[in-house]
């Protein structure tokens, strides 16, 4: 009895790089990797031939070397999110994405969310100028020629939605209370305590009080005494390499003597544990088993997310609109 001949895998190099210097290895049907932010997983377990699978995995390949992990990964799931929509439609194998897949999938998204096709269409385009076949040309034109609305940005700030919008004053006044109540009841630990104040007075994203350090920490002399304090915040929406790039903001008076003293203590803990103590992490996770690299032992921002909402689940801060327990975003 004849069997059928075993489909060829093609193989890339032994191993890759992101654009951040993260190691990851390109044959295996599952990449794991690490960055500020999170351990991300591209899984290549997917109902595509193994020539698909490839071209996948090359323009993937391509991303993580050229853009940031977080910008990959949303591309990663916004294309597994688009071929599970055809694939639920046509029951059958998707062999190449054309125009009319497209035109369905923009219909089946709507008016309101057909910014994601908009999101996955750059995706999309590089996979067809790779010079693969699976995005036919139909396809490709169509991204060119058509139209596709952006996110829709700023609307709960508009209308003030009391989940999604902005505080208002008596509710940021009453998180102010009652983070000051706990840190002088020493309900609050010093680290959470200034997490809390910073993310209040510079709006700044988990991502970049993740990658901060002690020396982003800057003392200002004057007359052998410290007269100001300066923090250098990483920038993280751009695509550049991380801690490439920084905006320095002054440190209230009020907070600056206590982020001094909370400094040094940090610096005084990572003597042993890193040749220059100040690379350590002004927000440390001393439990982190992966202490290798530009963010050893820090935190990760989906961490800091993590320790905000439960600090505000034990306050207890009700919201003066809608007599709940306040909705606690890390903005």
């Amino acid at each position: 009895m004849n069997m059928p001949p075993k489909e060829k895998t093609i193989q890339f190099l032994a191993m890759s790089k992101t654009k951040n210097g993260v190691i990851f290895y390109p044959n295996e049907d599952i990449w794991s990797i690490t960055d500020s932010n999170k351990k991300i997983m591209f899984s290549f377990k997917l109902p595509f031939n193994n020539k698909i699978i490839f071209e996948m995995k090359k323009v993937l390949k391509w991303y993580l070397e050229n853009n940031s992990i977080r910008h990959s990964e949303n591309m990663y799931w916004e294309f597994k999110k688009f071929t599970s929509f055809l694939l639920e439609l046509s029951k059958e194998p998707i062999v190449a994405i054309t125009d009319i897949d497209l035109i369905n999938y923009r219909a089946h998204l709507g008016s309101i969310h057909e910014w994601k096709l908009g999101a996955l269409a750059g995706f999309l385009k590089k996979w067809y100028e790779m010079g693969f076949s699976f995005i036919t040309k139909s396809a490709y034109d169509y991204l060119f020629e058509t139209k596709i609305k952006g996110n829709i940005k700023g609307k709960a700030v508009s209308i003030m939605d009391p989940l999604s919008g902005p505080y208002t004053d008596l509710e940021f006044e009453a998180i102010q209370t009652a983070i000051n109540n706990a840190y002088t009841q020493k309900k609050l630990l010093t680290q959470d305590f200034l997490l809390i104040w910073l993310f209040m007075i510079y709006g700044s994203r988990p991502i970049q009080f993740a990658q901060l350090k002690i020396k982003d920490v800057i003392v200002i002399h004057k007359n052998n005494e410290i007269s100001e304090l300066l923090i250098k915040i990483p920038r993280a929406k751009n695509r550049k390499q991380l801690r490439s790039e920084f905006k320095t903001r002054i440190v209230p008076p009020t907070l600056a003597p206590l982020i001094h003293t909370y400094c040094q203590q940090i610096k005084q803990t990572f003597k042993m544990l890193l040749e220059d103590p100040e690379e350590a992490p002004l927000f440390p996770n001393l439990n982190e088993k992966d202490n290798s690299g530009i963010l050893a032992y820090h935190l990760k921002s989906s961490d800091i997310t993590l320790r905000i909402k439960t600090i505000f689940n034990n306050l207890n801060i009700f919201s003066e609109r809608t007599g709940e327990k306040l909705c606690v975003l890390p903005r």
